[in-house]
């Protein structure tokens, strides 16, 4: 069609895309008359995933599209750059282009071009459709110019292969393809001509996208092969059937079975710093999701009993203040804790009442609840009220520690359905009997919850045991393996360049060979380096974002303005933090 430059509108002060129309399509009024015609339909879609087109101009004999400029980057270069998608944030594009199909389809536009090229992934995560109302341009009513076909053979319906007029449902099948691609990395059908591509699409039946990636759930490949069905009338019929399927299948993903990993590796392999890497992007990735860590803390022999878990509990109740204050987590992190206080306490008078003055003091509990809300909530009196009976009435010693387990695990499946959960447990090499077993526990029941547990120790530590008997984390990984197949990544088996690669590439970057290269030459590809000798780039701004928020170097880079060996970030010890302001990208 022509080439698309970002300008700026003088009038109105404000960055445009402008779509210059290529002179052999310029210089045919039937054309120019048409893009005219479409432009007024397609004007009329409002919408947050559609970008706006405004006007279809002329300069000197030149024609050019005016469209609403969205900075980010094109969905067919993220595919290229990350691979395969996870499926939840696969579903999240597609029901985002859903939504935009919607309305769009409801006002009598269909885009007959969809492809990942059109489809812009913005900085905030939004999927946006680009360029509604072109392709029709290029057609006459019900068939196309002859000898031409409009669209892109990959991506293209049977019966705009066959020249028959396109419709909602041709979208939908487009829509199909780019969930395969997104899903596999590649497109259903490809081959060395246009031709040859379109008329597979015709004749030729498409691969389940399991066999590419067996990780796609049964659902979702069922939805795809739906979109691709050859007969329009066996496609779904409207993007709404399809929106409920995606509902579903993003829910799925997200819900998915509840999960407990490790990270491994000996002192200084970078557990701690990769992380809290990991729990900052998620949190950008999930606006809903809530992140609690607790640390063994003792540096020989074991830690206090059930450490962790009383302050992941304390943290989940609202207790934020101390970490915020010390820089441990952002005012975002703690507003996040803060906020689920009310939905804590609830789950803790419903399904965990005997954890109270056992993994979170009860006068503590009361004094943030009643500094949360209104004296006369509901829950705040049931909540004062349990804690004086507690205090009136002498411990329960018959209390029974799997009982306790019991109602610690109901209180986190019932915050779950809520919010997702991502819980930590670091330095697990220090873990107590009782911290260990009550892992254990949750970790049994937690399929079917929203719920990652991400636990890190040193394996050479537990391998060691403890008083010359086997360590208490030892049977558990076992048991968990069974259940769970690979749990463990060891930092002390990186392979170097992959990792720094695979690091690089968890976030959109412009970063190229040069650049990876020399840092793989700094770090040798230990992740602790890794990680903090680019968070030292960032917080320096030495990389910084571009207008699409894609790291790039920045105008003071400098390779020697950074240190040169591992011991001297450990030595001086950048600070660590959660981002005050979340940029939503990595799915749970």
């Amino acid at each position: 069609m022509g080439r698309v430059y970002r300008a700026v509108d003088k009038k109105l002060n404000e960055e445009v895309a402008l779509k210059l129309l290529k002179k052999e399509i310029a210089s045919d009024h039937r054309i120019v008359d048409r893009f005219a015609d479409e432009l007024k339909l397609a004007r009329r879609i409002i919408h947050k995933n559609i970008g706006r087109m405004f006007e279809l101009m002329e300069h000197e004999g030149t024609s050019f599209i005016t469209m609403e400029f969205v900075p980010g980057e094109d969905l067919k270069s993220f595919i290229k750059r990350i691979g395969m998608l996870p499926e939840a944030k696969a579903a999240a594009i597609a029901r985002q282009v859903c939504e935009g199909l919607r309305e769009a389809h409801q006002l009598g536009v269909t885009h007959r071009d969809l492809k990942p090229q059109n489809i812009m992934v913005d900085k905030e995560g939004n999927a946006r459709i680009m360029d509604f109302g072109i392709a029709r341009s290029m057609e006459t009513k019900g068939q196309t110019e002859a000898g031409t076909i409009i669209g892109t053979p990959e991506y293209m319906s049977p019966e705009q292969a066959e020249g028959q007029e396109a419709d909602a449902r041709s979208d939908i099948y487009s829509l199909g393809v780019v969930l395969y691609e997104m899903l596999t990395g590649q497109v259903p059908f490809s081959g060395d001509s246009a031709t040859g591509v379109a008329l597979k699409h015709v004749r030729e039946i498409p691969a389940d996208p399991q066999q590419t990636n067996p990780g796609i759930s049964d659902g979702m490949s069922r939805l795809i092969l739906r979109c691709l069905e050859k007969d329009r009338e066996k496609r779904y019929q409207d993007v709404e059937g399809l929106l409920l399927e995606l509902a579903g299948s993003l829910e799925t993903a997200l819900t998915g079975p509840g999960r407990v990993i490790f990270v491994t590796g000996d002192a200084g392999s970078g557990k701690t710093a990769l992380l809290q890497e990991f729990c900052r992007r998620a949190q950008e990735s999930r606006p809903d999701l809530i992140v609690a860590g607790g640390r063994c803390n003792a540096q020989t022999g074991v830690g206090d009993p059930y450490s962790p878990f009383i302050e992941i509990l304390n943290l989940l109740t609202g207790d934020v203040e101390a970490k915020l204050k010390a820089g441990v987590i952002s005012r975002e992190h703690a507003l996040r804790l803060w906020d689920l206080l009310p939905s804590s306490v609830k789950a803790i008078l419903e399904n965990g009442t005997d954890l109270v003055n056992v993994f979170t003091p009860g006068a503590s509990l009361v004094s943030r609840a009643s500094a949360f809300g209104p004296e006369r909530t509901d829950w705040l009196i049931k909540l004062k009220k349990l804690v004086e009976r507690k205090f009136a009435l002498p411990a329960d010693l018959t209390l029974q520690q799997s009982n306790l387990f019991e109602q610690y695990t109901r209180v986190l499946q019932a915050l779950s359905k809520d919010k997702p959960l991502l819980l930590v447990l670091d330095d697990l090499q220090w873990a107590d009997a009782g911290s260990a077993n009550l892992l254990f526990h949750i970790g049994r029941q937690i399929k079917g919850s929203r719920i990652l547990i991400v636990g890190s120790f040193r394996p050479t530590e537990v391998a060691m045991g403890r008083d010359g008997k086997r360590h208490p984390l030892e049977p558990i990984l076992h048991e968990f393996k069974r259940d769970f197949g690979e749990i463990e990544l060891d930092l002390d088996k990186a392979e170097g360049r992959e990792f720094v690669d695979a690091f690089l590439d968890s976030e959109p970057n412009e970063l190229g060979k040069k650049f990876r290269q020399t840092l793989f030459a700094q770090t040798k590809g230990q992740p602790l380096f890794t990680v903090e000798l680019l968070r030292a780039m960032q917080e320096q701004g030495m990389l910084v974002r571009d207008r699409g928020g894609r790291w790039v170097e920045g105008r003071t880079f400098d390779w020697h303005k950074l240190p040169s060996r591992v011991d001297a970030v450990i030595t001086e010890p950048l600070p660590v933090r959660f981002p005050e302001q979340p940029v939503p990208e990595v799915s749970l």
